[in-house]
């Protein structure tokens, strides 16, 4: 009888870690999009800069930064 209520208590165990676990990877979801989105945003305004006759100090900045930012996410 012992063994069995062990069991049961493993399983509980289990299934309480796998509710956390899904709960944390759900959070980390939603932080990467909105990661993702401003991330997304600071892209296109480096590429608006570039290509909407900026001064050239800045084009050549938003150009290089562009080019970090890439290298940085494997594009």
């Amino acid at each position: 009888m012992s063994t069995m209520l062990n069991l049961e208590k493993s399983i509980d165990s289990i299934a309480e870690t796998i509710d956390q676990a899904t709960k944390i990877i759900q959070a980390l979801k939603e932080e990467n999009k909105v990661q993702k989105d401003a991330l997304d945003y600071v892209k296109q305004w480096l590429n608006e800069n570039i290509d909407e006759g900026s001064p050239d100090g800045v084009r050549y900045d938003s150009a290089n930064l562009l080019q970090n930012v890439k290298e940085l996410l494997g594009e």
